[in-house]
């Protein structure tokens, strides 16, 4: 299978969001219209996760490549007891998930942790979670927590940075558990969608949230968007719906200095103050 055709946990969740959105991601990339898109907040997002990785100590990383040898690298550091590996991959009938902390605690049980550079839990974090506990336990694993690690902007560091200060981390794993039937139908929904592989582009979305999503390219007038989710394209542009990881957009009094502020923002984290 190739790697565009997976359901990745980004994919998903773009699935949650609108299936069409999903449908242009695997099958029209090209007429994405990615002009939102802040690459300074996409590279701090980078960093908060690179850094949270030595959040439990030491770790095994498994490098970013072909799904099949990711998810193979994985199951072998599992099976030689490596405690907590970063990137952990897993496949399953055409799902793929990245875990970006795991922790593995032998005799199949393990924990996961999702790293966003926000400063709170969002709803489709909690998709994001639940979508990796249903892959993993598809595996064969057994999911004994589910977190979200983020930001603690009331972090005040001192000499040394202490990752356990910086970081607050929130325990989704009852709540994710009771999404799982969820996941498993909205799987079987969005898998039947992306099996029309022509026709998609050009049908009207379902989903109010679709014109809010910033998946269309403006430029392209193939798309049918009720006059009742936007008169214009300017007003498309200017009700896009930024996620909470943007950090800017938590914070817009400092947001004073265009697109590179998210990521000085960012690198404050580990300044005097964490008040991104």
């Amino acid at each position: 299978m190739a790697e565009s055709t997976y359901i990745t946990k980004t994919k998903y969740c773009s699935g949650v969001q609108c299936p069409k959105m999903l449908w242009l991601k695997t099958f029209r990339s090209e007429l994405l219209d990615n002009s939102v898109m802040n690459q300074a907040v996409l590279e701090a997002g980078t960093k908060v996760g690179e850094l949270a990785r030595g959040l439990f100590g030491d770790y095994s990383l498994v490098e970013y490549g072909d799904p099949n040898k990711m998810a193979q690298k994985t199951k072998a550091l599992i099976a030689t007891e490596e405690k907590v590996i970063a990137e952990a991959s897993f496949l399953y009938d055409g799902l793929f998930c990245s875990v970006d902390i795991l922790k593995n605690l032998g005799e199949g049980k393990v924990e996961l942790y999702e790293v966003k550079s926000s400063t709170s839990v969002t709803d489709i974090y909690l998709h994001d979670v639940s979508f990796q506990v249903y892959v993993l336990e598809k595996c064969g694993y057994t999911v004994s927590r589910a977190c979200l690690v983020h930001i603690n902007n009331q972090y005040v560091r001192g000499k040394e940075l202490e990752l356990d200060k910086l970081f607050a981390i929130e325990d989704l794993t009852s709540t994710v558990r009771l999404m799982q039937p969820e996941v498993q139908d909205r799987v079987k929904t969005l898998k039947e969608y992306v099996t029309v592989t022509t026709g998609r582009e050009t049908s009207p979305s379902s989903n109010r949230l679709c014109a809010a999503s910033a998946h269309i390219s403006l430029k392209m007038p193939i798309f049918s968007l009720s006059s009742s989710i936007c008169a214009s394209v300017n007003s498309i542009r200017s009700s896009v719906v930024r996620p909470v990881s943007t950090i800017s957009s938590l914070y817009p009094s400092r947001a004073s200095n265009g697109e590179n502020c998210a990521a000085r923002s960012i690198m404050r984290i580990w300044g005097r103050r964490c008040e991104i």
